[in-house]
């Protein structure tokens, strides 16, 4: 017998891929925040104006975890409007 994906089998690969979209974006954010938080603490310090070590990392990560967050919500919403418009259709494609 041949496998056939169906309704249901489609309606479960969508809901993980917005899962993970999800867990990837709070992840993001939460790294981007985390960056920020330590880059406050380190100023406070005076350590984080220092060129070596992992501070240049600390820096530069917030410019670049914060867009990609936005990136990864606004792949969220897509992939949700896609499955409630397949949804309300009441077929899978």
């Amino acid at each position: 017998m041949a496998d056939k994906t169906g309704a249901g089998d489609e309606r479960t690969r969508i809901d993980r891929i917005g899962r993970a979209l999800g867990l990837a974006a709070v992840s993001v954010a939460v790294l981007g925040v985390v960056c920020v938080l330590l880059e406050v603490f380190g100023s406070v310090s005076g350590a984080s104006n220092s060129k070596s070590g992992i501070w240049p990392t600390v820096n530069l990560l917030p410019l670049l975890a914060f867009p990609v967050a936005v990136l990864l919500i606004l792949a969220f919403l897509v992939i949700n409007i896609i499955r409630l418009t397949r949804q309300n259709r009441g077929g899978t494609r």
